[in-house]
């Protein structure tokens, strides 16, 4: 009867009549083929990679420039609003520079003992009006220079507000 050992022996006999050339050859087929397959199958995969890859890319560059975008007009936006504070700015030191004028004429008034514009009683020459004439005089200095000085560092303290709070990207919550 026909057992399994007599049926591996007779294929064994038929594999046998096959040259071993014959069995190299089908082994570098199959060898081929697998890695053709394997070769098509990682092309698609980095296709498909560098497909995402310049998807991403698109995506971050318009992010980008929108960032970029809003950046120059949030600068625009403060480089006009500091325009503005500053043309307020020369406009009130303006007024008190006239202020301050009007202070330095009136302290010369008191100095000479005359009567101060806008006080019809005039301040007899002594001891205690050149007093208050001197200090009155450094109090308009002063006044000048600390004003001239509040303004310049407000014009400051706003412009590097601004910026940095133009260059601080925007929080979205």
């Amino acid at each position: 009867m026909f057992g399994l050992p007599s049926l591996a022996a007779g294929a064994l006999g038929v594999l046998g009549k096959i040259p071993v050339w014959a069995w190299f050859l089908s082994a570098a087929l199959i060898w081929g083929w697998l890695g053709n397959h394997k070769a098509a199958s990682l092309q698609k995969d980095w296709a498909k990679e560098r497909e995402d890859i310049a998807a991403l890319t698109r995506r971050d560059e318009a992010l980008h420039r929108a960032e970029e975008r809003r950046r120059e007009i949030e600068k625009e936006g403060v480089v006009n609003a500091l325009s503005k504070k500053l043309d307020q700015a020369r406009a009130s030191s303006a007024n008190e520079s006239s202020r301050v004028a009007q202070l330095q004429r009136d302290v010369a008034d008191l100095r000479a003992g005359r009567a101060v514009s806008g006080n019809p009683t005039p301040v007899s020459p002594g001891e205690a009006a050149d007093r208050l004439g001197t200090v009155a005089g450094e109090c308009v200095g002063r006044f000048g220079q600390v004003v001239a000085l509040a303004r310049k560092a407000l014009i400051a303290s706003n412009g590097c507000t601004s910026q940095y709070d133009t260059l601080t990207p925007s929080v979205k919550r």
